[in-house]
């Protein structure tokens, strides 16, 4: 009896596995070999349809054998197994060249598109936020506080993320903007690479936003991927009224892991250059004063005192997330001829939650400060407690309509050097209101108000009211 070669269906896998790896990469990018890749086509669907005929004859001759009684003619006599087999093996045969002819062809489309990517370079990706405001200007607001009513050109935010293999990789996000005195700044808000072992274990160096909470992890400089407008003020970053170390230049480690079935452990882990207090400008050293900011120290040190911190977190079945975070680090506060005036060894500790429920979202994160003066005019060796807390609500109705809600409190202490040095580091409190409208996948139109209290030393209180349009697009 006639029997197929055993590795017989193990080659015409192979054979159609590479063919779609062909198919795929053809689909990708051009292909110099099209014709002969065509040409291999069409002689691989002939020896298929031959061996389909074959097969179908040895079939035959089985059957035949079997029915064919003793002393009966058989009409198929002169056509033997035997021979079916040697034309079977040599179809075979032909089988492993164009095999052969396949694999070659497909690795030289794969190398051909590999060159074609390298050509095109890294994909860019960007956000663009555009609004108009009504924004108060009453006499004791900080400089750190928008006050011009009218529209407003918010950010162009570019992001890439160049592919270097499975394992190494790569985040750097360019950001231009305007200040009030309509002066076109640009900073590198990200710029680093990453390695990863497993899932566990991913290191990165550069700068990076520094891990702390849900808000300052998951969103960057792009509008467009946080329901409101803005961030919680105490959150903003250091150029935008922040009283939180934002970036970091240094180290991080940080991972995930799987437990109990859907649930998630996940740490950041971060070593790096502590920030300095400076006298702010307008980014392209017009002399224009907008108070004392966070600068976080991009080209070394200031006082060589390491900063360090991070976050834990437990997801809860991909819903509710629980964590904790905390970070320290010797904060120096300059004047504008760089004397140092005073400093402190910042101290915090918090917690933070995200509930993800079908439509529901919600943001809390709680802040602890114990910083202790090392020197300056509050004297040396004093420690001050402070607190800063949020909570942001949301639902989303069919995809499209977000209505959101966001308080927020800070209770500073302006005995602290830190927060005496800061143009917005003040006790305040803010309610939010807003609307989110995704019109597009691509573009969301976002109403905003909200209501400011904010305690002065000097002065008078001031509360003013705001209220936005802003539309933020992803590309």
């Amino acid at each position: 009896m006639c029997k197929k070669s055993p590795d017989f269906s193990f080659r015409l896998s192979v054979i159609a596995f590479a063919m779609t790896q062909l198919f795929s990469v053809s689909a990708l990018a051009a292909d110099p070999g099209q014709d002969r890749t065509a040409e291999l086509e069409k002689k691989l669907e002939q020896s298929l349809q031959q061996i389909q005929a074959l097969s179908a004859r040895i079939t035959q001759l089985e059957n035949a054998s079997k029915t064919t009684s003793p002393g009966q003619a058989n009409p198929t006599a002169n056509v033997t197994p035997t021979a079916v087999q040697e034309k079977l093996s040599a179809q075979e045969q032909r089988l492993e060249k164009l095999e052969k002819s396949v694999e070659q062809v497909a690795s030289s489309a794969a190398d051909q598109s590999s060159n074609d990517s390298n050509i095109l370079g890294v994909p860019v990706h960007g956000f663009i936020a555009l609004g108009y405001g009504h924004l108060p200007n009453p006499p004791n607001l900080p400089n750190t506080v928008n006050s011009k009513s009218g529209f407003q050109m918010a950010n162009v935010d570019f992001y890439f993320a160049p592919n270097f293999g499975d394992q190494l990789k790569a985040i750097m996000e360019l950001n231009l903007e305007y200040t009030e005195q309509g002066v076109l700044t640009y900073d590198l808000e990200r710029f680093e690479i990453g390695y990863t072992f497993n899932d566990l274990v991913n290191i990165w160096a550069g700068r990076f936003h520094t891990p702390y909470g849900e808000w300052n992890t998951a969103f960057h400089h792009g509008h467009f991927i946080q329901t409101s407008i803005d961030r919680p003020r105490f959150v903003a970053f250091e150029d935008q009224g922040g009283v939180m170390p934002s970036h970091t230049i240094g180290v991080m480690e940080s991972g995930t892991a799987r437990v109990n079935g859907g649930d998630r452990v996940s740490y950041d882990f971060f070593v790096g250059n502590g920030s300095r207090i400076i006298p702010a400008s307008d980014g392209n050293n017009l002399g224009i004063a907008l108070g004392n900011q966070l600068e976080f120290n991009p080209v070394g040190d200031d006082n060589g005192n390491t900063a360090y911190g991070g976050r834990v977190s437990y997801q809860f079945n991909n819903t509710f997330t629980l964590g904790a975070h905390g970070l320290s680090e010797v904060v120096d506060t300059y004047d504008g001829n760089n004397v140092r005036l005073n400093s402190t060894k910042l101290n915090m500790l918090g917690a933070f939650y995200l509930l993800e429920w079908n439509d529901w979202e919600s943001i809390g994160e709680y802040y602890r400060f114990k910083n202790d003066d090392k020197f300056g005019a509050n004297g040396t060796n004093g420690t001050h407690n402070s607190w800063a807390a949020f909570a942001q609500v949301s639902y989303t109705f069919g995809n499209i309509w977000t209505p959101y809600a966001r308080i927020e409190k800070a209770e500073l202490d302006q005995t602290d050097n830190y927060f005496a040095s800061l143009a917005s580091g003040r006790t305040y409190t803010r309610q939010v209101l807003g609307l989110r409208w995704d019109f597009n996948k691509a573009a969301a139109l976002k109403f905003e108000t909200d209501r400011t209290h904010e305690l002065e030393i000097a002065a008078p209180d001031e509360k003013y009211n705001r209220t936005r349009v802003q539309l933020d697009v992803k590309f």
